[in-house]
This record gives structure tokens, C-alpha cells and sequence, in this order.
């Protein structure tokens, strides 16, 4: 019970950290997707010269297999959402305090939670109420797996504690929660600053 209190105070402080604060509205105005449009043809472009220049890319990110489906840090979300089927509850917006463009959107399936950035790409991904076995976590763990076979899977944690195991995936940190010695849940987010 301790680790799943302390589980769900991290991912709430992450989530805060990122948004700042913020409002819940459930539309998106035409200058956002405007925005949005702008900043995903600027980041393509971005991505292709990291490529080249031997960089780190969205590739190299963290994911979850959803459904049979990857769903990973920096994907564009208009090319991918049709994939995950219907949303089990109202997607929520969270808007800067400072009046900022770093406007996020949660949208929710059966057992996940996938965040955008202004409903242009995936900035997280995390388990949201009871897991199921559709989701496979960076393609190949469980919710309910050992640590051992998390570690045999993945490979061995950038660091770990007796709460979780941290990998760094390109431009994405990847946290696997423990508890009772087995994996009991994930938060996969864009690295600030990336």
C-alpha cells in the first residue's frame, strides 16, 4: 500500500512539474492545432537532421505495446490514435498558468494513459487504473512480471532502488514501479529539456 501512495505522489508530481498548473477544458482552439501543425513539420525536420548527424531520435524512445500496437515518446498523435480505439473516459486539458503553448492533453484507454503535447505528439505514457495484458511494457513486460525477467527483457536499470527500475531510451526516461518483486506499474515520459 506504502509503494502505491508513493507510486501515485511521484507520477502526481511529475505531471504537476511538467504542466506548472492548470485548468481542465475539454477543447483545443483552431490556433493550437495551427501551432501544433507548425511545431510537428519543425520537429520532423529536426528528427531527419538527428538522423543524419548520428543524434539520438524519437526511434530510440521509450513505448508500450498496446493492443499490438507501439505506441512510443514523441510519436505524432493524429497518425496514431485512430489505432487505440475508443477513449474509456473524457479526455482532460491542462494549460500553463504562465499562458505558455505547453498545453497537455490526457487521453485515457483500458489501462492507459497517454499524454500529448497540444494533441500533436505523445509526451507520456503510463498505466491508468487496472492493467491488463494488452499492454507490454518497451514490448516486452507485464504488469504482475518478476523484477528478474523485467531485467532479463530489457536489460539491466541505468539505476534502481527497491521501488523501481530507471532507463534512459533516447530522449525518454523509463520508470518500472515494483512492489512485492514484481513490476506493479510504468510511467514512460519525454525527458524535460529534449
Amino acid at each position: 500500500m506504502k509503494k502505491k501512495i508513493i507510486f501515485a505522489a511521484v507520477a502526481a508530481m511529475m505531471m504537476g512539474a511538467m504542466a506548472g498548473c492548470g485548468s481542465s477544458n475539454a477543447e483545443t482552439t483552431a490556433a493550437s492545432e495551427a501551432e501544433a501543425t507548425t511545431a510537428a513539420d519543425a520537429e520532423n525536420s529536426e528528427d531527419t537532421s538527428a538522423a543524419e548527424s548520428g543524434e539520438t531520435s524519437s526511434a530510440d524512445n521509450g513505448f508500450v505495446n498496446f493492443g499490438g500496437n507501439d505506441y512510443k515518446i514523441g510519436d505524432d498523435w493524429n497518425a496514431v490514435k485512430d489505432n487505440l480505439g475508443s477513449e474509456s473516459k473524457p479526455s482532460e486539458t491542462i494549460e500553463p498558468c504562465d499562458g505558455g503553448d505547453y498545453i497537455q492533453i490526457m487521453h485515457y484507454y483500458n489501462g492507459l494513459c497517454v499524454t500529448t503535447l497540444r494533441d500533436e505528439k505523445i509526451i507520456s505514457l503510463s498505466q491508468e487504473g487496472e492493467a491488463t495484458d494488452s499492454i507490454l511494457i518497451m514490448g516486452k513486460v507485464k504488469i504482475g512480471d518478476s523484477v528478474d525477467s523485467a531485467k532479463e527483457a530489457i536489460g539491466e536499470p541505468d539505476s534502481s532502488d527497491e521501488y523501481q527500475l530507471n532507463y534512459s531510451k533516447g530522449s525518454s526516461d523509463v520508470m518500472i514501479y515494483i512492489e512485492n518483486n514484481a513490476v506493479s506499474g510504468f510511467y514512460i515520459m519525454e525527458r524535460p529539456g529534449s
